[in-house]
């Protein structure tokens, strides 16, 4: 082995909202629905995680990296 990393992701929040008709482009809208409802995701709905806001570790000894992608 080279190296080891071990990451955390420091992640600020998820927005749900009701499926668009164009989100999933591989399969019909009725089966992501379904797999959204197999993964504990409410009927109808998804929910994102806010990428904007989620700050990354990557943790390899001193000295600490924080990566923040943040636009703001």
């Amino acid at each position: 082995m080279v190296s080891a990393y071990e990451c955390t992701s420091i992640n600020d929040g998820a927005r749900s909202f009701p499926m668009p008709g164009k989100w999933v482009t591989n399969i019909a809208k009725k089966e992501a629905l379904a797999a959204a409802e197999a993964a504990f995701m409410s009927k109808g709905m998804v929910t994102v995680c806010r990428e904007t806001a989620s700050q990354i570790l990557p943790e390899r000894g001193p000295p600490v990296v924080v990566v923040s992608p943040c636009s703001g």
